[in-house]
């Protein structure tokens, strides 16, 4: 079979219009644009065992964990959000850590910016932190606000990663 289109594991689409549709806040796609999130880490899923399926036998079950589509209406305006949330975690830790230092003993700071609550950081007066308070965001405090589990800071990386899956181009990044 053609290698150059498959629904599950991409590439799935001509257009990025094709799932993001709906302009409007909260806006996403119809459930026939729903994406196959496992699915994009093998080369050609067909579900015959073959060099597609990294000749392992697969079911959808397997690899099929179905989302629907990210609405992106105004996720230029949530990006620059978050890089300011980003900013403000990263001056508060590193108050804590200015502090402790000239101190000498541990100072332990709330990490709440825009009214959200990112738990606890502790700075050390070597320069080191204790991140175990830390809730909602991993330890780098950049906060990534886009798909489901926030895995991703930017729409730049967005897009790589969309355009590369969906639609078979990769840019200078890759």
């Amino acid at each position: 079979a053609p290698q150059n289109f498959n629904r599950i594991s991409g590439p799935d689409s001509g257009s990025c219009v094709a799932c993001h549709n709906k302009p409007f806040a909260g806006g996403s796609g119809d459930n026939v644009a729903n994406v196959f999130v496992l699915a994009q880490d093998f080369p050609h899923l067909n579900f015959d065992g073959g060099e597609g399926d990294r000749f392992e036998d697969h079911s959808l079950r397997d690899v099929g964990n179905e989302r629907n589509t990210v609405g992106m209406f105004g996720s230029g305006w949530v990006e620059l959000v978050a890089r300011e949330m980003s900013t403000e975690l990263r001056a508060i830790r590193q108050a804590a850590s200015d502090e402790a230092i000239a101190g000498r003993k541990s100072v332990t700071k709330p990490l709440v910016t825009k009214g959200v609550d990112f738990g606890t950081i502790t700075a050390r007066p070597d320069g080191s932190f204790y991140n175990a308070g830390i809730r909602g965001v991993d330890s780098d405090l950049v906060v990534k606000p886009f798909h489901q589990k926030g895995v991703v800071a930017s729409l730049r990386e967005f897009t790589n990663n969309a355009l590369n899956h969906h639609h078979g181009m990769q840019t200078t990044e890759r």
